[in-house]
């Protein structure tokens, strides 16, 4: 029992004597006093633009670990900082008794990033030094960090790659003196590049020989040269498009080099499947033309049970589109072994035109003011004389943010009645007139009082940049733009542009 007794007094006094453990910064200093901060850069590499009105951390206000944090994001973000240490101390100030109270010091350390002082390519005969230097991303006084490296690497592999030299050998390798200064070395090793030996093509009867060789010619794929994966894509997209421009919208093509026999071989296969043949039936219904276009059969045909319905709905919605609200379209799809014949029927049925508008509420403007509003928001429809329900709404959502850029924040426009002028039976009219009704709810218009930021911005006048729009009608839109333009000339103002 004493044994034990000892043991439990042994390992209180071991308690007592462990020393206390320190108080997290971020509460002990949290509401004191800020009484000193400073802002240094040990190795250089501070702007002459005066930094202290970005820094959330001002002397004399309280101390706040977010706002803290905020400034190291800050400087890191804005400087291109490779580092930021703070520290974090305690010091005194004085009340107003002059009395002292605890206070803190806060202190930023910054430390500039190494910066590319000059570069050396070596070994590069197949590219030029300037556009392989673009490719590795490289120029003098841009910051560069040890990772860099690899990306020096790729580009310039991706460059050579491009080139049709596949098995080039880059080794970059990368020196930093004691002040940030990197001096870089890249060596090269271009290797053989690979370059055709034959061409052998077959246009299954839809392109012929000499046509596939011209296309390759144009993109530099011929014997003896060069060629890259970019360059054979480039063919078979171009292949392709002439392939079903012609109506074989199922055709596929392949461009590949086959090595075999030790021979590089670029092979062209033409597989033209089924020609589609489209014929129109119908008042006013589109060309084949257009109908190839508006159901996208030159991205690749894959004829299926509800084509035919899919298709019908899909021109219909595109005549209705132009105004014609009677379109009825149907689509048959016969399809055979070899051909596919693809039928349009139906009927566009009158063009509907915007008639008389009616604007009713508390409008502000006139009606006539609206109506041309009407039609500049919707140029490719109403503005051309095609008027549909959802091309009314569209327009509508345009003019009310034209209200809100007034100054009517809270503005609400609907379409309230579509409605088709009476015509006579059986009169053919090939033009109909369509009166709406729009409930205009303006709402108050607000002016902008005063605009301001909460601390000076080196370089750019502020009270003058909106000195314009005070005691006017609010435009946020306005507003935004002409902050970010203080963002511009902030990153300007300090020598970076990525703020």
């Amino acid at each position: 029992m004493l044994s034990v007794l000892a043991a439990l007094l042994l390992a209180t006094r071991a308690l007592a004597q462990e020393p206390a453990v320190e108080e997290d910064p971020a509460v002990k200093y949290t509401g004191r006093i800020v009484a000193l901060r400073t802002l240094i850069a040990p190795r250089g590499g501070l702007p002459q633009e005066d930094l202290e009105p970005l820094l959330r951390v001002q002397q004399d206000s309280r101390y706040n670990p977010q706002a803290v944090r905020q400034d190291v994001a800050m400087l890191h973000r804005v400087l291109d900082f490779a580092q930021v240490e703070v520290e974090v101390e305690d010091w005194v100030a004085f009340d107003e008794n002059g009395e002292p109270i605890p206070a803190v010091r806060v202190e930023y350390r910054v430390f500039p990033p190494p910066r590319l002082t000059d570069f050396e390519i070596e070994g590069n005969h197949a590219i030029g030094r300037r556009p392989l230097a673009a490719s590795m991303g490289l120029a003098v006084g841009d910051p560069f960090f040890p990772d860099d490296v690899e990306r020096v690497r790729a580009g310039a592999l991706k460059a050579y790659a491009e080139l049709g030299y596949p098995r080039a050998v880059v080794s970059p390798s990368a020196e930093t003196d004691d002040e940030g200064r990197v001096h870089l070395v890249v060596r090269i090793e271009e290797g053989e590049p690979d370059r055709l030996d034959e061409i052998r093509v077959g246009g299954g009867g839809a392109l012929s020989e000499l046509e596939i060789r011209v296309v390759l010619a144009r993109l530099g794929l011929f014997p003896g040269r060069t060629w890259t994966d970019g360059r054979l894509a480039s063919a078979r997209e171009e292949l392709t498009t002439i392939l079903r421009r012609r109506g074989w919208y199922e055709g596929r093509v392949a461009v590949q080099v086959d090595p075999t026999e030790g021979r590089r071989r670029l092979v062209v296969l033409v597989d033209p499947r089924r020609r589609w043949t489209i014929t129109v039936d119908g008042k006013g219904l589109p060309g084949r033309r257009a109908v190839a276009e508006r159901l996208d059969l030159a991205s690749g045909a894959r004829p299926s049970r509800r084509f035919g319905e899919e298709a019908g709905r899909t021109l219909t919605a595109g005549l209705v589109e132009q105004g014609h609200l009677e379109a009825d379209v149907q689509v048959a799809l016969e399809e055979r072994d070899d051909a596919v014949q693809l039928t349009v029927t139906g009927r566009a049925g009158p063009r509907h035109r915007l008639g008389k508008a009616e604007w009713t509420g508390t409008t502000v403007y006139s009606s006539r003011y609206l109506t041309d509003a009407l039609r500049e928001a919707s140029p490719e429809a109403i503005g051309r004389g095609r008027i549909s329900p959802e091309a009314v709404d569209a327009a509508l959502e345009v003019v009310q943010e034209f209200y809100r850029s007034q100054g009517y924040l809270s503005a609400h426009l609907k379409r309230a009645s579509f409605k088709e002028r009476a015509q006579k039976e059986d009169s053919g009219a090939r033009v109909v007139p369509v009166d709406i009704r729009v409930n205009v709810d303006a709402g108050p218009q607000a002016l902008l009082h005063h605009i301001g930021t909460d601390v000076p911005v080196p370089g750019v006048d502020t009270e003058a940049m909106f000195a314009d729009m005070q005691d006017k009608p609010l435009n946020p839109a306005e507003v935004d733009l002409r902050c970010r333009r203080i963002v511009e000339a902030l990153a300007e103002e300090i020598g970076r542009a990525h703020v």
